[in-house]
């Protein structure tokens, strides 16, 4: 098959095309970051002006603004995925994966709950505003057309990077003991691994027809995990762990009260529709941090 991926220079954007052309399909990446070639690279501009002429059979888009979303400017992203819309047409194609966020149900809190595709949408910040109008737009064109999509909502993605946040954190702790708080045993998170987006992307091109579903799927790995649990999987060498009295003294300080709740706040969300629906296997947090590490 024939697959573009705008977004193809992300982070996330190169280990998918590497892995789809690994199954041995044709990629056609699209990046505002490539030269074009106008046969397997593509820029934005390339995309808005319909000059893809290629038949292609999967369309997955990652391209995104990410957290350079601000209020004033949501509807720039709007307007991207608007764009892959109106092009789709002039590649032939009929299938969307459209990738998302668990951000559209909010940010993290301290209270326990689990979030599964029928929670409300009720986003705080402008990136999760913008994704959940751009999953509007999605639906209303594909009543419109005959366009079968997956709407994927991705909690954070765990990039073992040493550019990102948390591969420098797993990094950081295989070299030195790590300090945390006692709370970080007991906060519940969702990720998702890119072992598990591999798992679901395989589905995809091996079951195409699954995208006539039409449907919106939490894409996150199996169960939840704690901060130190996480730190742990990862081969920390030590944690040293400080007392909850100390952390809920930090909590009463503004300077420290977001830092603290980013990362011993709760966000778990529910995965069971699309295992069970899709029939995907997907792994545990911990079990995908093993995997990459032994």
């Amino acid at each position: 098959m024939i697959i573009a991926v705008s977004g193809a220079s992300g982070s996330l954007g190169k280990d998918l095309t590497k892995f789809i052309e690994a199954q041995g399909h044709d990629v056609i990446r699209i990046s505002s970051s490539l030269v074009p070639d106008n046969y397997s690279s593509f820029s934005f501009n390339d995309l808005v002006k319909q000059k893809i002429s290629r038949k292609i059979d999967i369309f997955f888009h990652l391209a995104s603004l990410n957290e350079n979303i601000t209020e004033e400017n949501i509807f720039k992203e709007i307007e991207l995925t608007n764009a892959v819309l109106d092009c789709l047409p002039t590649m032939n194609c009929t299938n969307l994966i459209f990738y998302s966020t668990t951000k559209v149900y909010g940010d993290n809190s301290y209270k326990y709950s689990i979030l599964d595709e029928l929670s409300p949408a009720i986003p705080n910040c402008s990136y999760g505003r913008a994704k959940k109008l751009c999953e509007d737009l999605v639906m209303d064109r594909s009543r419109e057309s005959k366009l079968n999509f997956l709407i994927l909502r991705l909690p954070p993605v765990l990039n073992y990077s040493t550019k990102s946040n948390i591969g420098k954190l797993i990094s950081l702790s295989k070299k030195i003991p790590l300090v945390s708080f006692v709370q970080g045993n007991k906060n519940k998170r969702s990720f998702i691994s890119s072992e598990n987006i591999e798992e679901m992307t395989l589905k995809i091109l091996q079951k195409p027809q699954l995208i006539s579903h039409n449907s919106i799927y939490n894409l996150a790995d199996h169960g939840h995990i704690s901060l130190n649990e996480l730190l742990r999987a990862g081969g920390s060498k030590k944690i040293f762990l400080i007392p909850n009295i100390i952390f809920f003294f930090f909590k009463t300080i503004p300077i420290f009260r977001n830092i603290l709740l980013k990362l011993y706040g709760n966000f778990q969300v529910d995965n069971s529709k699309i295992t069970a629906e899709l029939s995907v296997k997907l792994n545990t947090t911990s079990e995908c941090i093993s995997n990459k590490f032994k």
